[in-house]
């Protein structure tokens, strides 16, 4: 005894399957994403380095990977802004 068809047929199985491939793949250029891919990671490099030299901006924005690094170091750009903005007024 087999197991019930989930699809009635090869064009509603396929018609699911890229239904599911749509809502979970993006698809991109691939010279602007490697552009970012290679800044990301020059950015995670020098701020290592700096925080391994005693920065004090490195130490509050500095993270284990590229990504975790930009989302600090824009937190950092924000806040920082946004005080800016309050002493202005």
């Amino acid at each position: 005894m087999g197991r019930t068809r989930q699809y009635a047929s090869a064009t509603e199985r396929q018609t699911a399957y890229r239904q599911r491939m749509h809502a979970t793949t993006v698809w991109v250029n691939r010279a602007p994403y490697e552009r970012m891919t290679n800044t990301m990671e020059q950015l995670h490099r020098a701020v290592s380095h700096a925080h391994h030299h005693g920065s004090p901006l490195a130490r509050r924005i500095y993270r284990s990977n590229e990504l975790d690094t930009l989302e600090a170091a824009v937190a950092w750009l924000v806040q920082h802004l946004h005080h800016e903005q309050e002493e202005q007024r």
